[in-house]
Order: C-alpha cells, then sequence, then structure tokens
C-alpha cells in the first residue's frame, strides 16, 4: 500500500492552521457569511482527516481525541455560543499538538492526497486563488519571459509571528539595496504550497532562489523544514541560498532520522549555500554535511534595522514568554519574576511576538512597527522571544533575556554581548536587582557597524551568484 511522507502530512496541517487564520480574519473584519461558510469546510476537512485517521487504525496518540476537540471548537464558533477569541486561541493550541503527533504518523497517500486537495481548493476560494488558477498578482510577473534578472524570495511567514515579519522585511530591504535592478518576488510559506505546479512552470533556472532565514531548520518545526527539503528537491538547477537559520534536531531516534534526512536532500543539491545565524548551528550543519558544503555565518537579518534614534517616553515593564514547544521558561521562573516585578512602578504588562491573527503581506509593516514602538516604550522587557531581543536591542531598550529549548536566544545574543543594556538570565541571577539596575541605566542607542563586514559577505555571496565572476567574492567562512 501507498504511503504519505510525513513531510506531505505536515503540509496538511499547515494548510488547516492557514484556514484558522482566515477565519479569524474573516471574524474581525465581521465577513459573518463568509466565516460561516469557512467555519463549515474547515470543520469538514478535520472530520475527514480524522476519519482517515480512524480507518487506518493508527491512532497510537490519541490524534482523534484532538480532533474531535478541534471539531467541536469550530462547531462552537460556527453555532455562536463561544467566546470567540478564547475559541480561536485553543483551536491553535490543538493544532500544535495534532501537527506533533501527526509527524510521528504515516497514512494512506490517496485519501491524504483527497484532502489536501481539498483543503488547498478552500483556501484558494477564500483567497483568489487555487491550486488551479492563476497565480496572485504579486506573482503575475513571474510569468512574463522577460530579460531581467530575478530573485525569488521563498517560505515567507503568512502566520502571526511578528519575528518571522521583522526577518522578511529585513531581508527583502536588504535584497533591493545590493540588486537594485532585478526583480525580487516573494513568495509565502503557504502560497508555496498551493501554487507549487503554477511556480514550477514559471521558474526559470537562471532565477536565484532564496530561503528565508529564522529558525526551523531541523525537527522544531518539520512542516517548514519540509517546504525546505521540497524546494531543494524540485529545483536542482537553480542556485538557492538559504539566509539566516538556527538549526535544531532533538536529541531521538526520531531526530537522528530527520538528521539523516536532511543530510541526504541538502547534500544533493550541486548549488546551495546555507547561512547560518550563530556559531553552534554553522558547527551542526558542517559536521552534518561535511567540508565541501558551503556555509556562510551570518547575524539575523533584524540586526539590520536601526531603531534606536527615536526615543519614545518609556515607562513599565513588559514580559514577552513563548507559550508553544520552544519554551523552557518554568513555573519557578515565573514566581521569581513576578515577585520581581510586581512593586515596578507603573507596573508590567505581558504581550506576545505572536498576534491572535495572520498577518498578511501588506499588514507586514504595520504591524512590526506597532510591536516596534510597544517594545520602545516600556522602561525594560524581559523575554524568551529571540526577536523580542533583538526588536529591544535595536530600539536601545533594556532586556533580560532567557534562552529557549534550541538554545538560539543565547547563542544569537553573542553578535551583541558588547551592548550593556541586553543581559542573559543565569540561573541564581537576582532579577529584580537586575532589572532595577537596567531601568535605571539611562539611554541606550544601537548601531549595526560591527556586523556590517557580515552582512558585507552575505552581500557579496548573493552578487556572486546573481553575477558570476563580475564581483570579487570573500571567501566563505570555514
Amino acid at each position: 500500500m501507498e504511503k504519505t511522507t510525513k513531510e506531505q502530512i505536515m503540509q496538511i496541517i499547515a494548510l488547516l492552521k492557514t484556514m484558522g487564520e482566515l477565519a479569524e480574519q474573516m471574524y474581525y473584519q465581521e465577513r459573518k457569511q463568509e466565516l460561516e461558510n469557512l467555519l463549515a469546510e474547515v470543520q469538514e476537512a478535520a472530520i475527514a482527516i480524522g476519519n482517515v485517521i480512524e480507518q487506518e487504525e493508527q491512532d497510537v496518540q490519541g490524534i482523534i481525541s484532538l480532533m474531535e476537540e478541534y471539531c467541536e471548537q469550530i462547531g462552537r464558533l460556527y453555532l455562536k455560543n463561544a467566546e470567540a477569541e478564547s475559541c480561536f486561541e485553543r483551536t491553535r493550541n490543538l493544532l500544535e499538538q495534532i501537527g506533533h503527533k501527526v509527524e510521528m504518523e504515516i497514512l494512506v497517500d490517496e485519501n491524504w492526497q483527497l484532502i489536501r486537495r481539498k483543503i488547498k481548493d478552500t483556501i484558494g476560494k477564500r483567497k483568489g486563488g487555487g491550486e488551479q488558477e492563476e497565480l496572485p498578482e504579486h506573482l503575475e510577473k513571474l510569468q512574463e519571459r522577460g530579460e531581467k534578472k530575478r530573485l525569488i524570495l521563498f517560505n515567507t511567514a503568512e502566520q502571526g509571528n511578528i519575528g518571522d515579519h521583522a526577518i522578511t522585511l529585513s531581508e527583502l530591504q536588504f535584497l533591493k539595496e545590493i540588486c537594485p535592478d532585478y526583480e525580487i518576488f516573494d513568495v509565502t510559506n503557504v502560497e508555496y504550497i498551493w501554487f507549487e505546479k503554477k511556480l514550477r512552470e514559471h521558474i526559470r533556472p537562471d532565477d536565484l532562489l532564496l530561503i528565508t532565514g529564522g529558525g526551523f531548520l531541523g525537527t522544531l518545526w518539520l512542516h517548514e523544514e519540509s517546504n525546505v527539503r521540497t524546494i531543494l528537491q524540485q529545483y536542482p538547477e537553480n542556485k538557492i541560498i538559504i539566509l539566516p537559520q538556527t538549526v535544531y534536531f532533538e536529541e531521538s531516534e526520531r531526530g537522528e532520522e530527520e538528521k539523516e534526512i536532511t543530510r541526504r536532500i541538502y547534500s544533493a543539491h550541486p548549488n546551495l549555500t546555507i547561512c547560518l545565524r550563530e556559531k553552534r548551528s554553522f558547527r551542526q550543519m558542517k559536521e552534518l554535511l561535511g567540508e565541501k558544503a558551503r556555509l556562510l555565518l551570518a547575524p539575523d537579518m533584524v540586526f539590520l534595522l536601526e531603531e534606536s534614534e527615536e526615543q519614545l517616553k518609556r515607562s513599565g515593564g513588559v514580559i514577552c514568554f513563548r507559550k508553544d514547544h520552544e519554551s523552557i521558561f518554568s513555573k519557578e521562573h515565573e514566581v521569581k519574576l513576578m515577585k520581581a516585578l510586581k512593586d515596578m512602578k507603573d507596573g508590567f504588562r505581558e504581550t506576545d511576538m505572536v498576534m491572535e491573527y495572520g498577518v498578511m503581506r501588506i499588514q507586514r509593516k504595520t504591524e512590526v512597527k506597532k510591536k516596534i514602538r510597544e517594545i520602545q516604550s516600556a522602561a525594560i522587557v524581559v523575554t524568551d522571544r529571540l526577536h523580542c531581543m533583538i526588536l529591544c536591542a535595536v530600539t536601545g531598550t533594556p532586556c533580560i533575556a532567557f534562552d529557549n529549548v534550541s538554545g538560539k536566544v543565547f547563542q544569537v545574543y553573542e553578535w551583541i554581548k558588547e551592548l550593556p543594556y541586553i543581559k542573559l538570565y543565569f540561573e541564581g541571577m537576582e532579577i529584580g536587582a537586575e532589572v532595577k539596575a537596567l531601568m535605571e541605566s539611562g539611554e541606550h542607542f544601537y548601531s549595526k557597524e560591527e556586523l556590517l563586514p557580515y552582512y558585507e559577505e552575505l552581500k557579496n555571496c548573493i552578487l556572486q551568484e546573481v553575477e558570476g565572476d563580475k564581483v570579487e567574492y570573500l571567501s566563505i567562512n570555514r
């Protein structure tokens, strides 16, 4: 019997998440009839997935019960007998749990393909696209056969993660500055899935393909890693650059299996360059792919921002902690933090780097700027979110940063360890005393000057690929 891969399954979960994000947008935009229709289709798709699992008798990790609760939450929204905000949050959490469990499952190929096609068609109808439809307006020029050279940035964000959107904005600005005469396109992770065939028809072998930076190489976000693998396999003739990333494989049998899949697929591509945003990931990929791998050490792209010149009136504290499987922030840490902040002048407020709704391409700048201004208005920030720490750095905002499960927060901190207003949390730290000291440390201003040589090398790497021998290329870090 034919079996589908884990990657195909996770693409289905990603598509289901997108349907949920669309439903949230319709709710807040008061598009009531469209919302009712979409909720019915979301529930139908979820039921279909549950039925396939049940028929195959592979519910070893309780996926069906989670699917049933997910369908119940969607039903409550449809019948308008639930608090919408909490209901949407619960459905997001359920899909995260379902996704992690489904990663371990192997299910019947033809059934999953039918479900995947139905979901893709549903999303396409709601957004004016669809697998068999024409490319959306911002990608239409890919169909033209002009002589202008092109850069295509894949896997950009369409969900609510502001850090991912800040990365994309920084990448696009960087590319526009170094390649002003090139056409630049960005294709979101979801667009890549449902326009996969159309994109293959119109991307030329001489197009330079780039994959957005972030922290999704490895097993933490396997559906994103899946997209990267598929891109590498579908475009063997194109030069491909993966922009600054963190790599993480869990220490388990599953982690070793996925690591081997990554090694095989990445090594097979003849023109791949991988940029890593911290030394540990650089060493790991060098060990995994061997001495011949083209690897470049480069800072996270958001460090290119300089937002400290405009100093807003600061008051109170902001805490921003993860609510997903990357968090290692314990209850003990929370008790210590709350005790340290309870008597703070002007109090403290909670925020999140992930919005409760999807952020579309046209909303990127607005949403990122809103988050920047929120951080700029704080006297102190305590976080375990990497890009919350980075936005604190570029805005001159005092910050205490906790690490996450992949270690990326502490690793990326190495680029800015000389900044006196960004501190790492370590066991035994007197948080109250550190908060007080940072709040009394005065104004701080950020400069990216020390990082520019690394961005210059990234620039030369890209220009080498698009211009060939016309550019003197600095050697790749080894």
